[in-house]
């Protein structure tokens, strides 16, 4: 079966989903972290129907390029999670990390001024939600990327959070911006 999204030319679902247990299995193997970005556009619905799906198509693939070009290792993995979500893994990546490269992507998509009358800034944004582990299960990890993510959203998009799991019985969220 077929690897890539067909329609913006990054890994699919089905490649993450491999891609995800190898890295997890490195990391774990390794005790080093591994780092989740969970990233959505911002407003993608609104963007859809006020400017039609071809439209959107084209600022899904547009989004991608600039996702994927703002990664910097090979290691580093991007890929289409579903509609207008894309993850990235990048391994042997602490959170501190994690946070450079939100920045650079959120960055990057702002500044290609791509426009949306209705996004912020009058262009289309990202939100970026950031897990780091080195020792927890891919579902875990994702489900902590989530989380940030919804956290990144409420805080009023076109930014990143982070979710901190210190061990404790609390986890520790941090919200930036571009």
């Amino acid at each position: 079966m077929a690897l890539l999204d067909e329609l913006t030319g990054v890994p699919n679902r089905r490649a993450f989903d491999r891609a995800l247990a190898a890295r997890m299995g490195d990391a774990q193997r390794e005790g080093r972290p591994l780092s989740t970005l969970m990233i959505d556009i911002d407003l993608f619905k609104t963007f859809n129907d006020t400017l039609g799906h071809p439209e959107g198509d084209v600022a899904l693939t547009a989004v991608a390029r600039l996702l994927a070009g703002a990664l910097r290792r090979p290691a580093d993995f991007i890929a289409r999670y579903g509609g207008e979500e894309f993850v990235v893994l990048l391994p042997n990546t602490p959170g501190e990390g994690a946070e450079v490269v939100a920045r650079r992507m959120t960055r990057a998509v702002h500044d290609a001024a791509l426009a949306f009358e209705h996004g912020i800034d009058r262009r289309v944004t990202v939100s970026i939600g950031m897990a780091s582990a080195v020792t927890s299960t891919g579902a875990d990890l994702l489900r902590q990327a989530d989380l940030a993510l919804y956290l990144a959203k409420r805080a009023g998009r076109n930014g990143y959070a982070s979710f901190v799991d210190d061990g404790a019985a609390h986890a520790q969220m941090q919200v930036g911006t571009t």
